[in-house]
């Protein structure tokens, strides 16, 4: 399957059983990521112990065992534990808490190879790098190197989004959720998003002691990157509905934003780190990872795309209008359905963000379709395009299956030549517009 047609992940969180049963401890468990993997470890029936400063929101506090554990602290006793998922760290703001990421984490490594814990896996950064913008990216590199002599597994994931809010995709919904302008820095910054689900089920079979991985370092995100702005517009549009307009502003800007916002209650507080992390990011070749754990990259966009339940109705009115669009008739609901069920099967099924005008009057579409041939729009009109060939209608007006006399042909050819030239000035204006 090309990787311009990924799906999107299926998030599985229903009860499943694993077919090897094993003890995992997980540092964080509190956490965005970390409430979600404690969660899948349940479903599959894995005897769960959480370690970290609160306990995981929304679990059974009986179907797990708690330990009171920071990374500043002695290392807990790892005894009958068969693998470990390390995701606690020590601070994310401004590069605090990086020595005691490392020392913390020497501590608990070697509390897991006294207590003869089979399994290590540590959950490090995207920008983890020796020479990263941010003393966050280094910390996380001195403590995947530290980590060597414990053989210990690396997980590198891109942004990490979808489920419930939080981590900086929390802080990226708290920016688009109400305000109609964002300004934003670096917004061309190429992103390889991962959703959460399908990062909890990495974690959860390489920490499988049974699983003996060929490699030690895996990185996991989308290995067709997407910009940072269209990532924040996609955010805003399948979340909450709405259209934003991002402002670009220089680094300084948003930094001063930033300073500004910490003392303002109310407003959201990014950490600067964060900020500063998207002037320089590697793109990571994810593929061969994926294909190590015996994963198929997906679409992480479109998979929380799919969490929104209106995100479906949109698809069915964008369905209905560009069908009308291009067969010049209304259409029935089952060419509708298929439809979505094409966009959903392919990469991208989030809906486009077309005027409202055009939902009324289709065959504005004509002002918005791209000339180049190229985006979102392109594709979904390909697509309405191949399903209305499919049909008895369709076969006649786009196969030339009726026998028209030249004359009427000439007198079509004329006028589509007239509506052209009408609206080829909007479409060079409206036309690359690209919802």
């Amino acid at each position: 399957m090309p990787l311009a047609d990924l799906p999107a992940y299926t998030p599985r969180m229903q009860d499943q059983e694993t077919p090897n049963p094993f003890c995992l401890a997980v540092t964080g468990g509190g956490g965005y990521i970390g409430r979600r993997l404690c969660r899948q470890a349940l479903a599959q029936g894995i005897e769960l112990t959480v370690l970290g400063r609160k306990r995981p929101e929304g679990i059974e506090e009986g179907a797990y065992q708690f330990v009171s554990y920071d990374l500043s602290g002695a290392a807990p006793d790892l005894t009958d534990m068969d693998a470990v998922v390390h995701l606690a760290s020590a601070g994310l703001s401004d590069g605090e808490g990086g020595e005691v990421d490392v020392t913390g984490t020497r501590a608990l490594a070697e509390a897991a190879h006294k207590a003869g814990v089979s399994r290590f896996v540590f959950v490090s950064s995207q920008s983890s790098r020796p020479d990263a913008p941010t003393s966050y990216g280094r910390g996380k590199f001195a403590v995947e190197t530290m980590l060597a002599e414990f053989d210990a597994l690396i997980v590198r994931p891109g942004l990490v989004c979808g489920g419930e809010e939080g981590g900086v995709y929390g802080k990226l919904c708290e920016m688009v959720r109400t305000a109609p302008i964002v300004p934003v820095t670096c917004a061309s910054t190429l992103l390889q998003p991962v959703h959460v689900d399908q990062l909890c089920e990495a974690l959860l079979r390489l920490a499988d002691p049974s699983v003996q991985p060929k490699q030690k370092m895996f990185y996991l995100g989308d290995p067709t990157p997407i910009s940072f702005g269209r990532l924040i517009k996609d955010l805003a549009w399948t979340r909450f509905g709405r259209r934003i307009r991002l402002v670009p502003l220089p680094i300084s800007f948003v930094l001063m934003g930033i300073a500004i916002a910490r003392v303002i209650p109310g407003l959201p507080n990014i950490p600067r780190e964060r900020v500063l992390g998207l002037t320089d990011i590697a793109i990571m070749d994810s593929p061969a990872s994926f294909e190590a754990l015996g994963m198929a990259p997906c679409d992480a966009i479109s998979a929380f795309a799919q969490e929104n339940p209106k995100n479906r109705r949109r698809l069915l009115r964008e369905g209905r209008a560009l069908l009308t669009y291009v067969t010049g008739r209304s259409v029935r609901e089952s060419l509708i359905r298929r439809y979505v069920r094409a966009v959903e099967a392919t990469r991208g099924s989030i809906p486009l963000n077309l005027p409202g005008i055009v939902y009324g009057w289709p065959g504005l579409m004509r002002i918005f379709e791209p000339i180049g041939g190229a985006g979102r729009v392109a594709d979904r009109l390909a697509i309405a395009m191949v399903i209305a060939e499919t049909t008895p209608e369709g076969a006649k007006d786009f196969c030339a299956l009726d026998q028209r006399s030249w004359l009427i042909s000439i007198f079509e050819l004329g006028v589509l030549l007239a509506v052209e030239a009408v609206f080829l000035p909007l479409r060079i204006l409206l036309g690359r517009r690209n919802p």
